[in-house]
């Protein structure tokens, strides 16, 4: 089964979305409406999205199906979406490849996603300062 939670660091101007588990759309759209609806979200937050955890689909499934789910979902809630940069943390070629395709069909919306293997050059390319509290919550 998969899990997704987020955690918002207004500080930072940052969301932390971590997926476990087998990718489950339901699970997803739920974490979503809660971040939506949380008294600190801000559209414009950058957005972690830690993925090292993550497997997704079944072998049925394209590889691509899930991500396209997943920017349907958000292009649906567009005004939700402010200007933002996504960091991808994955450290299998599943998982990047996944990222890759986020980047692909999140044409329309406006976000600029990269893939990272390591927490540091992520927060670096987020441009986050103050990285302890995120180290802490990833560990």
């Amino acid at each position: 089964m998969g899990n997704a939670s987020f955690k918002i660091l207004p500080g930072n101007k940052l969301i932390i979305e971590k997926f476990t588990g087998i990718f489950k759309l339901a699970e997803y759209i739920k974490m979503k409406k809660e971040e939506f609806s949380h008294s600190d979200f801000d559209s414009n937050f950058n957005v972690l999205a830690d993925i090292r955890e993550t497997v997704y689909g079944m072998k049925t499934d394209t590889p691509d199906e899930p991500i396209m789910s997943v920017t349907e979902y958000l292009k649906s809630n567009k005004e939700k979406i402010g200007r933002r940069k996504c960091a991808f943390l994955a450290i299998n070629p599943d998982q990047v490849v996944s990222s890759i395709f986020y980047s692909n069909f999140i044409e329309g919306l406006p976000i600029i996603s990269k893939s990272f293997t390591t927490l540091n050059a992520a927060l670096d390319w987020l441009a986050i300062k103050d990285k302890k509290e995120i180290l802490d919550y990833l560990k």
